[in-house]
């Protein structure tokens, strides 16, 4: 794992000084040097601490080894790999030297502050032209912020999502990996966000390209970076579980996402072979949105559209329409579960379970009664399933 990180790092700093490159490129072969002769499967704080140490008193060699260590293991998946970063923003004052400034040296030198903050400037402006579909603004705004600080994660970022669009997911790819290490050491960024959107856009080319576990690694970071982040993260998450046959994991995944995640849930626990939580997620389903059921399955009957009036019923359809755009396909890609679906939709325990519950869910969403109904009904239907 380490070795094919390393080979990742190393062409991500294709475009630094030459200089960081002949130093970072001596320091991972000092590193992997260092694994092999001493026998290593893989790397410890004890044996992070004896390479760190074997650089000498000179603070820069200490430094700068710390440095090369904490971006390979930001480009690392996998728990251990997390924790041995957490343990070095731990410790990195001791390993480095309490007298020592633990700052770190930019990959390209320190960008002027006016030149980050307008680079700052053009990557945001930049954006909004991609969300607006001017992809071609948007690509010369990146490459102006680039041009400014060729450490701007926010234009790398924008930069790599325009490869991915235009088709090009290795160059989009090469654009994230890049990124990553040019954002320098994780533990001195100024803030989580460029390299969020890094890691997002990261994530979206990995599972553009079918390289789901990888995905996984990338979104499970970055639902650290902030609650917002969480939230995006949940369903993406959810979804790349199910693609590597983790449907437990995308349960719990799902169950941290909005209403209509209950469909999501159902979808998962299908897939686990878990009747009776699966119902249970069904009938917590159709209370959100009773017409989404409907919407999956062409042609099936469209219940209780009455029970609403006629600016909720607009809206509960459009939230219908717009879940089926989205996890249509997913739900698609196992032949067993529309089927399945079909048959809770079309079960009297569900009809009765609608008749007496959605009234309550109406008037009060809180109420304990609907539970005792969710899990009578559930208790019903799981026999068909």
């Amino acid at each position: 794992m380490l070795q094919s990180t390393v080979r990742r790092y190393l062409d991500a700093l294709g475009s630094a000084s030459m200089a960081v490159r002949r130093r970072e490129r001596a320091n991972c072969q000092n590193l992997l040097k260092f694994i092999d002769q001493e026998g290593l499967v893989d790397l410890s704080p004890d044996a992070i601490e004896t390479w760190v140490q074997a650089a000498g008193d000179t603070g820069d060699a200490r430094r700068r080894r710390v440095t090369t260590l904490r971006r390979l293991f930001a480009l690392t998946p996998g728990a251990e790999a997390d924790n041995l970063a957490a343990w070095i923003d731990a410790n990195r004052k001791r390993l480095i030297g309490s007298r020592i400034n633990g700052k770190v040296v930019s990959l390209h030198g320190p960008s002027p502050d006016p030149d980050r903050d307008a680079a700052e400037d053009y990557a945001t402006q930049g954006r909004k032209y991609y969300e607006d579909g001017d992809f071609q603004r948007a690509r010369a705004l990146a490459r102006r912020a680039l041009k400014l600080d060729p450490c701007c994660l926010h234009a790398h970022a924008l930069y790599g999502l325009l490869e991915l669009i235009e088709d090009r997911p290795d160059a989009a790819l090469r654009q994230f990996r890049q990124a990553l290490v040019l954002g320098g050491d994780p533990g001195e960024r100024r803030s989580t966000e460029g390299i969020a959107r890094v890691l997002d856009g990261l994530g979206q080319t990995l599972l553009a390209v079918g390289c789901f576990e990888e995905a996984y690694e990338v979104y499970r970071r970055l639902r650290h970076a902030s609650e917002e982040w969480s939230e995006h993260c949940a369903p993406v998450l959810g979804r790349t579980a199910l693609m590597v046959d983790r449907p437990e994991d995308a349960a719990e995944w799902f169950a941290t996402t909005g209403p209509l995640g209950q469909f999501n849930v159902l979808m998962a626990r299908l897939a686990c072979g878990d009747p009776f939580r699966a119902s249970i997620a069904f009938c917590r389903g159709i209370l959100e949105n009773p017409f989404v059921p409907p919407e999956l399955l062409s042609g099936a009957e469209r219940r209780f559209e009455d029970s609403f009036d006629d600016d909720e019923t607009a809206r509960l359809r459009e939230q219908a329409e717009g879940y089926l755009l989205e996890w249509g396909p997913i739900w698609e890609q196992d032949t067993t579960q529309l089927p399945q679906l079909a048959r809770l939709w079309d079960h009297p325990a569900t009809r009765s379970f609608l008749m007496r519950a959605l009234p309550i869910s109406t008037r009060n969403p809180a109420s304990t009664r609907l539970a005792v109904f969710i899990h009578a009904a559930a208790s019903a239907l799981k026999k068909d399933l």
